[in-house]
This record gives C-alpha cells, structure tokens and sequence, in this order.
C-alpha cells in the first residue's frame, strides 16, 4: 500500500464520520492529509492537491491549529468542495494500487486441521 493511500483512505474514514462537515474536514486534514507532499500524489490530480493546499493555506510549518482555523473560515460551499476534491484524489490514489489476492479458500483452518492450540 503506498503512502498516499494510506493517508487518502484515512482522510476518507474521517470525512465519511460523525459530526458536522467542517469538523471533519478539520479530521482529515489535520490527521492525515497534513502530512501529504505534492510528489506524492497522482499527476492527474495533482492540481487538486494543489488547490485543496492552497486554499487551506497548508504549508509544511502550518500548525493543526492554523488549519484548523482556516477551515472554519471557510462556508459550507467551499467546504464540500474541497470534500469533493478529497475523494476525488482518493479515487485516483486507488487506481494505482496493486489489487490485493484474496484469501485463499483452500488453506486449511488452523481449529480445524488437528492441530492443539
């Protein structure tokens, strides 16, 4: 799993929880997508990153405080479409990713094979 997955599917998990938009978009971005560089994410959306950064004013000193700060500044329009901008990064990002092998449905049950625990 790449990094950038990793922090999206994060930033995902916080935007799809409880509470009011602004409150967890501060989550998403404070908690995962803070620590994202631009080299990081897909060149398709990278303008999206770009704008998502520049519109929280991120730089790499920005405190959570800060960013905490400028989303709140932000209206519920603006808001939802950074959300947006999020997903559809995340959308991208997991394009990208190696699908995983399924477990496999012949190996034996370690409580089935005869074997004491």
């Amino acid at each position: 799993m790449s990094q950038a997955f990793a922090e999206f599917s994060s930033a995902v998990w916080h935007l799809a929880g409880h509470g009011a938009q602004k409150d967890r978009l501060k989550r998403a971005c404070a908690l995962s997508l803070v620590r994202m560089r631009p080299n990081e994410v897909p060149t398709e959306v990278r303008h999206l990153f770009d704008d998502l950064r520049q519109r929280l004013r991120d730089a790499p000193t920005l405190t959570s405080v800060a960013l905490q700060q400028n989303i709140e500044r932000l209206d519920d329009h603006e808001a939802s479409e950074l959300i947006d901008g999020v997903l559809r990064i995340f959308a991208t990002v997991a394009r990208y990713q190696p699908p995983e092998p399924p477990p496999s449905m012949l190996a034996p049950l370690r409580c089935c094979s005869g074997e004491a625990n």
